[in-house]
C-alpha cells in the first residue's frame, strides 16, 4: 500500500509540474499577444490622427465599402479590438487558477506520500485561502501606496510652503520634483522600459526581470539585491506615480 501511495504521489507531482508549466506558457503567449495588439492599435491610431480627414474619407469611402463586402474582416477587426480586454481578463483568471490548482496538487502529492503528516484539504480550501491572501495583499499594497503618496505630497507641500527651498534639521533639502523625476527615470531604466510606458508594459517588464534575478533561479551573489531593486522599481512605478510624472 505504501508503494502504491508513493507511485501515485510521484504521478500527481509530475502532473502538477506539467500543469504549472503549461499554464505559465499560455499566460506568456496571451500577455505577449495583448502587448502586440495594443502596439498595433496604437500605431493605427497614430496613422489615423496623422491622416486626419483623408483617413475618415477612405474609411467611409472605398476602403469602408471593401471592408463591408468581407464580413470576415469585420469579425477579425472586432476580435482585435476586444482582445486586449479579453486577454487581460483571461490572464488574471489563469494566474489565479494556476496558483490554486498547483497548490492543491502539490499538497495532494505530499498527502499521498505521508498522509499522517499532511492532512488532505479539498480544492475549495485553497481557493478560499488564495482569495484571502489576495485581499490581504491588496490591503497592504493600498496602505503602502497611501503612505508613499503622502510622503511625496508632504515634501511637495513643504517645498512650496518655503518658496522653493526649505530647511529641516539644519539640512537644506533638494527639490522634491527633481528627486521624483530622477527616481522615476531610474526605475524605468532598471526595468528597461521608456518613461512613457503604461502600467501593463511595466508589469510585463517587471515579470521578465523578476524571473532573471529571482534568487531561486539566479545563484549569483548579487541576485538577491538585484531582485530587491527590481521589486522596488516596480512598486514605485504605480499608476499614481505614472500620472504624477506626466504632470511634472
Amino acid at each position: 500500500m505504501h508503494i502504491i501511495r508513493n507511485i501515485l504521489s510521484k504521478i500527481v507531482y509530475g502532473i502538477a509540474r506539467a500543469h504549472a508549466f503549461l499554464l505559465d506558457g499560455l499566460v506568456y503567449i496571451i500577455e505577449t499577444g495583448v502587448l502586440l495588439v495594443r502596439s498595433f492599435l496604437r500605431g493605427c491610431a497614430i496613422l489615423i490622427s496623422m491622416g486626419g480627414c483623408l483617413a475618415v474619407i477612405l474609411l467611409l469611402g472605398p476602403v469602408g465599402h471593401w471592408i463591408t463586402q468581407h464580413p470576415s474582416l469585420i469579425v477579425v477587426s472586432l476580435i482585435i479590438l476586444v482582445f486586449p480586454l479579453l486577454g487581460a481578463a483571461s490572464v488574471s483568471f489563469l494566474k489565479a487558477f494556476k496558483e490554486i490548482s498547483t497548490r492543491y496538487l502539490f499538497h495532494l502529492s505530499r498527502h499521498l506520500e505521508d498522509p499522517e503528516r499532511y492532512m488532505y484539504h479539498a480544492y475549495r480550501f485553497y481557493r478560499q485561502a488564495y482569495r484571502q491572501a489576495e485581499e490581504d495583499a491588496q490591503r497592504r499594497e493600498r496602505d503602502r501606496r497611501e503612505q508613499q503618496q503622502k510622503a511625496w505630497e508632504d515634501r511637495f507641500r513643504q517645498w512650496h510652503q518655503y518658496g522653493g527651498t526649505w530647511q529641516q534639521q539644519e539640512q537644506v533639502q533638494a527639490n522634491p520634483y527633481l528627486d521624483f523625476k530622477r527616481k522615476y527615470e531610474e526605475s524605468c531604466a532598471l526595468l528597461d522600459v521608456p518613461v512613457t510606458a503604461d502600467q501593463y508594459k511595466i508589469k510585463l517588464a517587471y515579470r521578465k526581470k523578476a524571473k532573471i534575478y529571482h534568487p531561486d533561479i539566479n545563484k549569483r551573489p548579487d541576485a538577491t539585491r538585484k531582485f530587491q531593486m527590481v521589486n522596488e522599481a516596480y512598486e514605485f512605478l504605480n499608476e499614481d506615480n505614472i500620472q504624477r510624472y506626466k504632470r511634472i
